[in-house]
């Protein structure tokens, strides 16, 4: 998953992809306020799997 600020999140699952989103906005956007519920909805709509064929495509396309 990529943040609008240029970092991408990896994780291996999407439960890991909620804490990393958790943990960067706190560390990194913290006036975002960003809650469980809202990284969740983030990961479902924006999370990438790394075994789609065009992963690698979109990644090395997304500066980090």
């Amino acid at each position: 998953m990529h943040c609008a600020c240029g970092n991408r999140l990896v994780a291996d699952d999407d439960e890991g992809q909620v804490q990393q989103a958790l943990t960067h906005a706190q560390e990194v956007h913290h006036e975002m306020n960003l809650a469980e519920v809202q990284a969740r909805e983030m990961v479902s709509s924006q999370a990438t799997d790394t075994e789609d064929p065009s992963y690698e495509a979109r990644a090395r396309a997304t500066p980090c």
